[in-house]
């Protein structure tokens, strides 16, 4: 990591007027889009990215931001394929709010089991 620069001294010097293109409520799936940004050469950054990593279970907003005069071409590459589309479609997300419920069920469930069988 030694002399890697974190700052984006392009976007410093010329103070490039940046507009949101995308909102995540997962860091790992904001991280993706800003590494297909930088991949095609755009310039972008996230904001909360630093909240996001340090309170993981907080639900913060990232956002994704890019130059307005990069706007289009970030729409263009944040685009998904149309197989991407209906691959994500036939795998259920283990991140669904129900999966966290029923985890939750079960882990209060085992908890409570453990409780009873000690006598408590």
């Amino acid at each position: 990591m030694e002399g890697e620069n974190i700052l984006d001294e392009d976007l410093l010097e010329k103070r490039a007027p940046m507009v949101r293109i995308r909102r995540y409520a997962s860091l790992p799936e904001a991280q993706v889009a800003a590494a297909k940004l930088r991949q095609a050469g755009l310039h972008c950054f996230l904001s909360n990215a630093n909240t996001a990593a340090t309170l993981p279970f907080e639900s913060s907003i990232l956002g994704l931001y890019v130059r307005e005069s990069d706007w289009e071409d970030a729409v263009d590459v944040l685009r998904p394929d149309p197989g991407e589309e209906a691959s994500d479609k036939s795998n259920p997300s283990s991140e669904h709010p129900i999966n966290r419920v029923i985890l939750l069920i079960l882990v209060a469930m085992v908890l409570l089991a453990f409780l009873l069988g000690m006598g408590i």
